[in-house]
């Protein structure tokens, strides 16, 4: 009986160790660089983001890179993107504070102040984040070490 008993416990062990284990190698495959191409009407955009584990265990998101091109030249246009060709960089952006959720690998980072939750979606397998944009998603694709 205490043969089969210390088996079973050592098979828990080995089992509990193990999913652990994977859980940390999946929280690691989200940090890095991302980056995103797209357009829309009038622009051409690249935004590269980078996700950083913090020393408590959460993770920042930071737009890092914001570029634009205006597809026409406009001299009347009423932002920067007046020349056709000629990328223009925004800057970086905040940097937001998330924690990460192992269940459905998504990050989630709560507003402070309206307590409203922003969901980002990874795909760890092919290397995909899903930025949350107005009522859709962004597809960024992570950048290879």
């Amino acid at each position: 009986m205490r043969t089969s008993c210390f088996s079973l416990m050592a098979m828990l062990l080995i089992a509990l160790c193990s999913c652990s284990g994977k859980g940390k190698r999946l929280e690691e495959k989200i940090i890095g660089r991302y980056f995103s191409v797209s357009e829309n009407e009038y622009d051409h955009f690249k935004d590269t983001m980078e996700i950083r584990r913090t020393d408590d265990g959460k993770y920042d998101v930071t737009q890092i890179a914001n570029w634009s091109s205006a597809k026409k030249s406009d001299p009347t246009r009423p932002n920067r993107n007046k020349v056709a060709g000629e990328w223009i960089n925004y800057g970086k952006g905040d940097t937001f504070t998330g924690s990460f959720q192992m269940s459905d690998t998504t990050l989630r980072i709560t507003d402070p102040m309206s307590g409203s939750v922003e969901i980002i979606r990874f795909d760890v397998d092919e290397g995909l984040m899903y930025y949350p944009v107005r009522n859709s998603f962004e597809t960024y694709t992570k950048i290879k070490d």
